[in-house]
């Protein structure tokens, strides 16, 4: 199993685990990890003005198995005892200091609609050999993954605040063509930006308290 935690709520994370006994490519597994991934998101992986944006290997804990907590990152891979106990697995181990993946790459591969077809990526992240986390009668368990964090999408923003100013623009054109006065269609604009730079500010204050 490979364990992926994902932000789903303020200072919440919850965990999914994709078996990896069926896959036997890379494109399989990171469209695995996207459905996954938009699974747990829910309705705020419909928030356009977020994506993925970090990518950290992670050791967590799981208590009530589905409350997520990091206790180390951003390279956190499992020791050597635990491969040679078989436990866990992946390739190489002990680790030469680098992470398993590039987070660029991951990130490309995370959003790619055209996986590739060869298996060298999935060998290197940990996985789990032993039964699922999830199924776990413990009351705390404790394993090693993937944590995806979520950053703002500075293209879509500038998008939506290019289009705010253009629409205030309009909504004072027609102002001052309807009520002849020019300060009051200004003043009118300028609220329009206001406010929506302040929804946009609220939006993304609750994001920073995911």
């Amino acid at each position: 199993f490979l364990e992926l935690c994902v932000n789903t709520g303020p200072h919440l994370k919850s965990l999914a685990e994709i078996d990896t006994g069926n896959i036997s490519t890379d494109g399989a597994l990171f469209q695995a990890i996207r459905k996954q991934y938009l699974n747990l998101r829910g309705f705020r992986s419909r928030f356009w003005l977020l994506k993925p944006a970090a990518v950290s290997f992670v050791r967590f804990s799981l208590e009530n198995r589905h409350r997520v907590g990091i206790l180390q990152k951003p390279l956190a891979l499992p020791p050597k005892s635990e491969v040679d106990a078989k436990n866990w697995v992946y390739d190489p181990c002990p680790p030469e200091g680098d992470p398993p993946i590039a987070e660029d790459l991951f990130l490309h591969y995370l959003q790619c609609s055209e996986g590739s077809g060869t298996l060298f990526w999935m060998l290197r992240f940990p996985r789990r050999l032993e039964a699922s986390l999830l199924k776990s009668a413990a009351l705390a368990t404790f394993g090693w993954g993937i944590h995806i964090d979520e950053g703002p999408d500075f293209a879509a923003l500038f998008k939506a605040n290019f289009l705010v100013l253009v629409l205030s623009g309009v909504a004072a054109g027609l102002w001052k063509f309807f009520e002849h006065d020019f300060q009051g269609a200004f003043g009118f604009a300028c609220w329009i930006v206001a406010v929506l730079n302040s929804l946009l500010m609220a939006y993304m204050f609750k994001w920073k308290q995911e």
